[in-house]
């Protein structure tokens, strides 16, 4: 099945997209993969579904992880802002203590 920009793929995409990320993060139990083959894509074969399924969750696992890594960076900026913002503070005490 060709994923279109607009309609009824589209939408089935995301769906899945959701319903995976609440079967997986959210722990949501009533969501399983029947029910998102059923409801999402009813003519796919089980065996193309399962596939679809398992990129997708892989897919949602790489959107997760680059969220990680980029809040991790905005951390570490903010925590080499305030250590840099320290160290000029250090410098700058003891300077005037010597002059």
């Amino acid at each position: 099945m060709a994923c279109s920009i607009l309609g009824k793929p589209a939408e089935s995409l995301s769906g899945l997209l959701n319903g995976i990320a609440q079967k997986v993060y959210y722990n949501n139990s009533e969501i399983t993969e029947e029910l998102l083959k059923n409801e999402l894509f009813p003519e796919m074969s089980q065996e193309e579904f399962k596939a679809l399924h398992e990129k997708m969750k892989g897919l949602l696992k790489v959107v997760k992880g680059f969220i990680l890594v980029v809040t991790f960076s905005r951390s570490n900026v903010s925590l080499l802002a305030k250590l840099h913002l320290f160290s000029v503070r250090c410098v700058t005490d003891v300077y005037n203590r010597r002059y």
